[in-house]
C-alpha cells in the first residue's frame, strides 16, 4: 500500500498531493488542436461565464457563431473514446445551449415587456381626462407651477424593464444595445 505525503516524495513510489500521480491519457486526448482551444475559450468567454456571473447581456447574440462552436466540440466529443474528457464536453455544449437559450428567453420577455408597455399606453391615451371634472376654486395669489419632462422611449422602457440604473455606471450600454432592435420593430422611434 501506497502512502501519500502532504508536502513531497521521500521516494519513488511515495506521490505527494501537491504532485499527484498522473494518469496517462491515450491517444493525446488532451492535446486538443488551436482550433479547440479556441473554440472552448470564446464559449468560456462569450458564453458560460457571462451566464454563470449573471452577466446576461454580455452573452453573444451572435447566432452563426453558436452554431460553429457547438459544431465544432460536438465534433470533438464524438472523435473522443475517453468517457470522463467526453462527459466535460457535454457539460460544455450543455453549457454553450443553455446560455443561448437563455438569451432567447431574456429577448422574448422584453418583446413581451415592450408590447405590454405600448398597450398601457394605448389605454391611458384612451382613457385621458375621462371621468374628469374641472372645477375652478378661488386661489387668491397661490399659483402652482410645475415642469414636466420625458425621457427618450430607450431610457423609459430600459427604466420599466431593467429597473434604474446605478448612478455611478449609468445606463448599461449592452442592454441598451439589446433594446434598440425591439423598439424599431415596433415602430418605436428610441431617441425620440
Amino acid at each position: 500500500m501506497y502512502s501519500k505525503s502532504l508536502f513531497g516524495n521521500k521516494s519513488d513510489i511515495q506521490k505527494s498531493i501537491i504532485n499527484p500521480i498522473n494518469i496517462p491519457f491515450t491517444n493525446n486526448e488532451l492535446l486538443f488542436t488551436s482550433q479547440h482551444l479556441s473554440a472552448l475559450n470564446k464559449i468560456h468567454t462569450y458564453y458560460t461565464n457571462p451566464l454563470s456571473t449573471k452577466s446576461f447581456c454580455d452573452i453573444n447574440d451572435d447566432y452563426l457563431e453558436y452554431l460553429k462552436l457547438y459544431s465544432t466540440i460536438s465534433n470533438l466529443e464524438i472523435s473522443i473514446p475517453n468517457k470522463s474528457i467526453k462527459l466535460l464536453l457535454k457539460i460544455t455544449l450543455e453549457g454553450l445551449s443553455g446560455a443561448i437559450n437563455y438569451l432567447g428567453i431574456s429577448h422574448s420577455s422584453i418583446h413581451a415587456n415592450i408590447q405590454n408597455m405600448i398597450l398601457t399606453k394605448k389605454l391611458k391615451a384612451i382613457l385621458q381626462y375621462k371621468n374628469e371634472t374641472c372645477v375652478i376654486t378661488g386661489t387668491e395669489n397661490n399659483y402652482i407651477l410645475s415642469k414636466t419632462f420625458t425621457l427618450a422611449p430607450i431610457y423609459s422602457y430600459y427604466i420599466t424593464i431593467f429597473g434604474i440604473p446605478d448612478k455611478n455606471s449609468g445606463f448599461n450600454q449592452s442592454k441598451i444595445k439589446a433594446l434598440l432592435p425591439i423598439l424599431i420593430k415596433y415602430n418605436i422611434n428610441p431617441y425620440s
